[in-house]
């Protein structure tokens, strides 16, 4: 899968990305990053979204121990 600005991000992130955006309703792509499409970011906005859903997972399933 490939970025905004040409990078190449592995399937895996991707495809949790798409399913964690699926959760999120998409808010926080739109409103952080004004975007639609997680191919509308750049390399470092798409680790900083990963970093924010995973965060938010991991938070998620430590609440539920």
């Amino acid at each position: 899968m490939i970025t905004k600005d040409n990078k190449n991000i592995p399937a895996r992130v991707w495809y949790y990305l798409l399913d964690w955006n699926e959760q999120d309703d998409w808010q926080t792509l739109r409103k952080v990053y004004e975007v639609d499409k997680l191919r509308d970011l750049d390399y470092i906005d798409v680790i900083q979204l990963f970093q924010k859903a995973s965060s938010k997972d991991i938070l998620e399933m430590d609440l539920n121990r």
